[in-house]
């Protein structure tokens, strides 16, 4: 499994890159993007802040880079801002732009299949940027350059906030690992007890079954470019263009529930799950967030999605 981050892409890596996330998106939609109640259950808290962060800086018109199916760019745009979701598959925005339409924010959210070159050529200009998981599908070398162009498309002094999965570091086990651990196990043991009684619709599991399969065969770590971060390379990505306000947890284990959570099949059943196992994982992760560094969950296997609140330099 490849766990480094490629120096460079290439054509062929590009065009296998996006043709993997056009077949892979309804799976991603189901298992990542979840249903409405889950999704805001499992990443209310942390948007909430991310928006807070964007509005004390006064921003009001929004970039949403690698906006996939839109989630991000419609919870930003139902709180007042002025966003525009950029994403190269195809797939994915005819998702966002579908969903907006049925939530009502056509007047405020757009999308478009473009990347930010298509930005700078029109000479457009924000007063802030969010990245969701988005940044960790690029070689490092495109990631420099991005970094770099999303500084020609936001004011000076504007907010840049980034939410990407970072690999937990080394090191010996601390109190809030053993408590991740437990309820990672906890919702295991759910997961199992639902399964046996028939109450989800494990379809979408089976799909992502053969995606892992194909990236194991390939050695990759999902999709032909795809690597989460180490904690040093993240910090240090995003300080070579921004000041780095802080850098934090967001969610280490609760995603893992809401995949499952999201396809139980009873609507009721799913809502309460959803605003019981699922919020209050996603409460726990805020509140350590809050109250440690990326060292914080050393020793847990796997990885989580830390958000860095950044800023251009004015002037």
């Amino acid at each position: 499994m490849r766990s480094e981050r490629l120096a460079s892409s290439t054509p062929e890596l590009d065009v296998a890159e996006k043709e993997w996330w056009n077949r892979f998106s309804p799976v991603n939609e189901r298992l990542w993007g979840l249903d409405d109640d889950t999704a805001l259950a499992l990443r209310g808290a942390y948007l909430e802040r991310a928006a807070r962060f964007l509005r004390e800086s006064g921003a009001e018109r929004i970039l949403d880079l690698g906006c996939g199916s839109g989630f991000v760019s419609r919870f930003l745009a139902e709180r007042g801002f002025q966003v525009l979701g950029l994403d190269v598959s195809e797939e994915q925005i005819r998702f966002a732009r579908a969903s907006a339409g049925e939530h009502g924010l056509d007047g405020r959210v757009t999308f478009e299949v473009a990347g930010i070159d298509r930005l700078q050529d029109r000479g457009e200009r924000f007063d802030g940027v969010v990245t969701h998981a988005f940044l960790h599908h690029l070689a490092a070398d495109e990631l420099d350059a991005l970094l770099g162009d999303i500084r020609s498309v936001v004011a000076p002094g504007g907010a840049a906030w980034f939410l990407e999965p970072v690999f937990f570091p080394p090191g010996p086990r601390t109190g809030a690992t053993w408590a991740k651990r437990v309820e990672r196990y906890a919702s295991y043991l759910a997961k199992r007890a639902a399964s046996a009684r028939g109450l989800l619709d494990e379809a979408p599991l089976r799909a992502a079954g053969e995606f892992y399969a194909e990236a194991e065969r390939n050695g990759w770590f999902l999709s032909p470019k795809e690597v989460p971060f180490a904690p040093q390379e993240l910090s240090d990505a995003l300080g070579a263009h921004f000041e780095v306000e802080r850098a934090q947890w967001a969610m280490a284990s609760g995603h893992a529930t809401a995949q499952w959570v999201t396809l139980v099949r009873h609507p009721g059943l799913r809502r309460a799950l959803a605003q019981g196992l699922v919020a209050a994982s996603a409460r726990w992760d805020g509140w350590l967030g809050d109250r440690g560094g990326l060292a914080l969950y050393r020793g847990l296997d796997g990885y989580g999605f830390a958000a860095a609140y950044c800023r251009l330099a004015a002037g």
